[in-house]
């Protein structure tokens, strides 16, 4: 029986990117902000709605909302 040979892989390539700010939010975020008005609203695991400005990552407030 014959053996096939893998073809050669390129090298990967592109550009290694980091992120241009961080936000703590004190637990873990769900996937899926949303965004509106220049700011990202994003749920938090704890229950926290976080808003936080989205061109500098500096929050703007934080609130647990009443029911589900």
């Amino acid at each position: 029986m014959d053996r096939l040979e893998a073809p050669a892989r390129p090298a990967p390539g592109g550009t290694l990117v980091e992120p241009v700010w961080t936000y703590e939010a004190g637990s873990a975020l769900w996937a899926g902000p949303t965004y509106a008005d220049g700011a990202a609203y994003v749920g938090g695991q704890d229950g926290q709605v976080h808003a936080v400005e989205a061109r500098t990552g500096r929050g703007l407030w934080s609130s647990a909302p009443e029911g589900p």
